[in-house]
């Protein structure tokens, strides 16, 4: 094996290791874990965020999820998640959308956005991946629509649904959030200067990645109803309050 390919190597068995030994699952469940993740040293310990980890779906090769996890990846790396559109929109601005001009499948192209943006770039990328695309067209990959969101699923022939979400896999923030997301630009800033902020990231975009409909909000605690009320009723699992 030559030396790059075992530097290669080496970084992703360290990466998993890590990710191994510095996270705990608090509840194990059918479908996801509520994991414990290392989030800010204060010299004396660690303090923690709880964060849900999807379970391997049995019924989806895993060609094809690796490839729609690739796509998910490239979508996050991409985007900035932009609250000023997203305030304008709320403010009934007609201006309200970021310029992002023409999509580009590169490593140059970078894009401000919200959940519509966010969504119909990962569809430019999925429909470039011929086994992805025959999914599309036979309808087991599809987007779906929510007050004011837009996401992906994959419909599995039984029954089984998992969402796929870009947008809140993000931590990425641009602008100005308001109102119960005050804090979020915050929560960035933690994780940006966490020693484990690729722990965080990680498990983040995990979250929201081939989640079942009982995983979502499933780690809002008891003082956060109204997050948890947001998050499903985001995805059409619950009437908006």
């Amino acid at each position: 094996m030559k030396k790059a390919s075992l530097i290669v190597f080496f970084s992703i068995f360290l990466g998993f290791f890590c990710f191994a030994q510095q996270t705990k699952v608090k509840e194990a469940h059918d479908t996801f874990d509520l994991i414990q993740v290392p989030f800010e040293d204060y010299g004396y310990g660690w303090s923690y965020i709880t964060y849900v980890k999807p379970h391997y779906p049995a019924g989806v090769s895993r060609d094809i999820y690796e490839k729609i996890w690739n796509c998910y990846v490239k979508t996050i790396e991409r985007g900035d998640y932009d609250y000023d559109a997203y305030n304008k929109r709320n403010e009934g601005d007609p201006n309200w959308a970021t310029p992002i001009d023409e999509y580009k499948d590169d490593v140059s192209f970078h894009f401000h956005g919200v959940c519509y943006q966010y969504a119909d770039y990962f569809e430019m990328l999925i429909k470039k991946e011929p086994a992805l695309k025959s999914l599309i067209d036979k309808g087991i990959l599809h987007s779906e629509t929510a007050p004011s969101h837009k996401y992906w699923v994959y419909q599995e022939p039984d029954g089984v649904k998992y969402f796929i979400d870009p947008t809140w896999g993000d931590w990425t923030i641009f602008g100005t959030p308001r109102g119960q997301f005050a804090g979020w630009i915050e929560m960035e800033r933690k994780i940006e200067q966490s020693p484990a902020r690729h722990l965080l990231t990680e498990a983040i975009m995990r979250s929201w990645f081939f989640i079942e409909a009982d995983a979502i909000g499933a780690a809002r605690g008891p003082n956060e109803v109204s997050q948890r009320n947001w998050e499903r009723s985001g995805h059409n699992l619950e009437d908006r309050r």
